[in-house]
């Protein structure tokens, strides 16, 4: 306790709450700025392959908009659009994956998708962000782990928690 410039039981108990409380607040910041950096990689990949598989599904649409003609029914050959579909297979596939990740995400008609410049911006936001939290959460966590130390010790030298003779000697008192 005394490496730590506690006087007492109490300050050593109040200054372990402090260091968890602030240990516990970046380590749940950090999470939420991981899981924010995972949501932005995601969409920047399906953005990049919504953008390079856009006119092949535009043209697979233009196709299965043409009625098969009364010539194509006599010779009874596939449909163009079938046809192009299996021509084109992977790419009018993932057009319909970045689709549903954007409906999955909230981005439509009333939420537009943000610009990729946005997108990077936002993410070197988030990794400055947690490259300062880190910074102060490794030092917190080292400080908090030798304040539980020194009062597992403080517990173990009086033979029970502290908490427990306070609450003795009041019951004494009584």
């Amino acid at each position: 306790m005394k490496e730590r410039g506690l006087a007492d039981y109490d300050l050593l108990v109040k200054k372990t709450a402090e260091v968890t409380k602030s240990f516990n607040s970046k380590s749940d910041r950090i999470k939420e700025i991981e899981a924010r950096l995972k949501d932005i990689s995601e969409l920047q990949r399906w953005i990049g392959t919504y953008g390079k598989t856009k006119d092949t599904y535009a043209e697979y649409q233009r196709l299965l908009k043409i009625k098969p003609s009364a010539l194509s029914k006599f010779i009874n050959s596939e449909p163009a659009a079938n046809i192009y579909y299996e021509a084109n297979r992977a790419n009018i596939d993932l057009h319909r994956a970045a689709k549903n990740c954007f409906d999955r995400m909230g981005y439509g008609k009333d939420k537009p998708l943000p610009k990729m410049s946005s997108l990077k911006q936002e993410y070197a936001t988030l990794e400055a962000e947690k490259r300062k939290l880190y910074s102060t959460y490794k030092a917190d966590r080292e400080e908090m782990i030798a304040l539980k130390m020194a009062k597992q010790n403080v517990d173990m030298i009086l033979g029970e928690p502290r908490q427990a003779i306070k609450k003795h000697e009041h019951e004494m008192s009584l």
